[in-house]
């Protein structure tokens, strides 16, 4: 039974380590997806960058316009490393999906390496000329969608794990649960059913049987019998006992009863002296063999006394093997408290590392928030951004009114106010994409800070279900110990059992020299019966003398 226990003990610990080595896996595979969420959002947000830095614009002096060229040459070595790193972080299966997202960012890369080169060689005006191309803004337009389109699928697929996770924690859970409680109680009630059906309740049938055996006049039934155990064992040899008692019994009643007829018979002589000698023969003939008899029972009676304490030493002995079993059952039950003891300590390792969790994401949720809000300010530089180019448009269409009017000396105004109203709107359209990748980026804000407070709730959850399974261990910690008292009594009533099956042998012990001396005397009582015969015959001599 112990087996069983211990058993069902590690098949229980081997679920749940296969259980947390799944999560753990899953857990994995969530980090990995988002860890590609966030390198897809990266390179987005580099490569969306180095785009509004290629748009040059005009420079009050030649080292402002090199310094310009010096952050895009900056900003496209960033992209590049963030090309390499995403696509050799990026799975197979994936790139398989997306076969443009590599060589449009080389494009890309190649695209804005020259733009650098023209800066550097020409001017920053030819290199905004060159930027300008519809092509080169379809390209980033593509880049963005794709690593967008790959950023929302690793984020569905970290939550996908995420839930796929929760779930099999739940399970789990409630695995441990109906394990830690089912098989300890089931176990005990065994344990106690088996005791009490194979041992406590035989021995006490028993016991009673040998208080009735002691009355010499009732006849008893011998339970248990047919059992092939040492119970069983001890039943036949109480069964055994009994029948000696009997027959002694009535051997006893027969010489009894052979005395009181021979009395009689020796007043018949005292009247009539010729019966007399013919039926005191037959008489003697007849206690000769009562006395064989007797003889035999006794002896018998003395062989099974001998059997009756070799049986009692072999029940002694099965006793006392039964309370060493005991002990070491106490002891497997102290074992298993101390397994629920460490498993106990696990589980508050567990609530430790949930509680930090909740710290963690707390902080980041946080910090979206404050993102957020950062995002709303530039918002409203980027409004007032556009405000100025709009004002600065109407100045140029009003600087060219004016050079319209000044006729031939306005020309070179003219030229100056139409090149203010195309940077008026260059800016106003770089203000309106602005606008719109702000709305992006707190778009994804908003999902991140969603994400992160369904994450603190998860973990808060698993908090609080670590602390629940801990108080359930520790209840299971005090039934053990429960179980463990209960075969240490046990462990007493067993050697109670052999003190009471050592007295049975000393009676046994007892019986067996009385009835060595009943066998002593029935031989003794052969010479007086020829002493009787010898007598009987003086006295029927001389009763004929007289």
């Amino acid at each position: 039974m112990f087996v069983l226990l211990v058993v069902a003990v590690g098949v229980g610990l081997l679920a749940g380590a296969a259980g947390l080595q799944e999560i753990r896996a899953i857990e994995k595979d969530a980090a990995i997806s988002q860890a590609l969420s966030n390198r897809a959002t990266l390179l987005a947000s580099r490569v969306a960058q180095t785009s509004i830095l290629s748009r040059l614009d005009d420079f009050e002096s030649e080292a402002k316009g090199k310094q310009a060229i010096d952050r895009l040459d900056e900003a496209i070595e960033l992209v590049d490393s963030a090309r390499a790193a995403f696509r050799s972080a990026l799975p197979a299966d994936i790139r398989t999906k997306s076969p443009t997202l590599d060589p449009r960012l080389r494009t890309f890369v190649d695209f804005q390496k020259g733009i650098v080169d023209i800066g550097r060689r020409v001017s920053p005006k030819a290199a905004l000329i060159e930027a300008d191309a519809i092509e080169a803004r379809d390209n980033v337009r593509e880049i963005l969608s794709l690593t967008g389109n790959l950023a929302d699928g690793f984020t569905a697929r970290a939550q996908q794990a995420a839930g796929r996770a929760d779930e099999l924690a739940n399970s789990l859970l409630v695995e441990i649960v109906v394990a830690a409680i089912g098989v300890p109680l089931t176990v005990a009630v065994l344990a106690m059913i088996f005791l009490h059906a194979h041992l406590t309740r035989p021995l006490r049938d028993l016991m009673k049987v040998i208080e009735a055996a002691a009355s010499p006049l009732d006849l008893v039934e011998v339970p248990h019998t047919q059992r092939r155990d040492e119970i069983g064992q001890l039943a036949r040899t109480v069964r055994a006992l009994g029948d000696a008692r009997a027959t002694l019994t009535t051997r006893e009643a027969e010489a009894e009863l052979a005395n009181l007829h021979s009395h009689r018979r020796a007043e018949e002589l005292g009247l009539i002296a010729t019966e007399f000698e013919e039926q005191i023969t037959r008489l003697l003939l007849d206690i000769v063999t009562s006395s064989a008899s007797l003889r035999v029972g006794a002896e018998d009676a003395v062989v099974r006394s001998d059997q009756v304490a070799s049986v009692s030493v072999e029940i002694s002995t099965a006793v006392v093997g039964a309370g060493v079993d005991a002990d070491r059952i106490a002891g497997a039950a102290m074992q298993l408290g101390d397994v629920l003891a460490k498993v106990h300590s696990d589980i508050e390792r567990v609530a430790v590392t949930a509680s930090g969790s909740n710290e963690g994401a707390s902080a980041a949720e946080f910090v979206f928030a404050r993102l957020s809000e950062n995002t709303g300010q530039i918002r409203g530089v980027v409004g007032l951004i556009d405000a100025i180019a709009r004002q600065t448009n109407l100045l140029a269409l009003n600087a060219t009114i004016e050079a319209a009017r000044a006729g031939v000396h306005g020309r070179g105004f003219s030229v100056v106010a139409n090149e203010v109203k195309v940077l008026s709107a260059q800016t106003a359209e770089a203000t309106t994409q602005i606008a719109e990748r702000i709305a992006t980026v707190e778009a994804a804000l908003l999902d991140a800070s969603t994400a992160v407070s369904a994450i603190v709730s998860k973990v808060g959850s698993v908090e609080r279900t670590t602390t629940d399974i801990s108080r359930t261990i520790s209840s299971q910690r005090t039934v053990v110990e429960t179980l463990s008292a209960t075969v240490s009594r046990i462990s007493g009533v067993a050697g109670d059992a052999a003190i009471r099956v050592q007295e049975i042998a000393e009676a046994n012990a007892e019986s067996v020299r009385q009835s060595r001396v009943a066998a002593l005397e029935i031989q003794g009582l052969d010479a007086r019966i020829g002493a009787v015969r010898e007598a009987a015959t003086r006295f029927a001599a001389r009763l004929r003398a007289a």
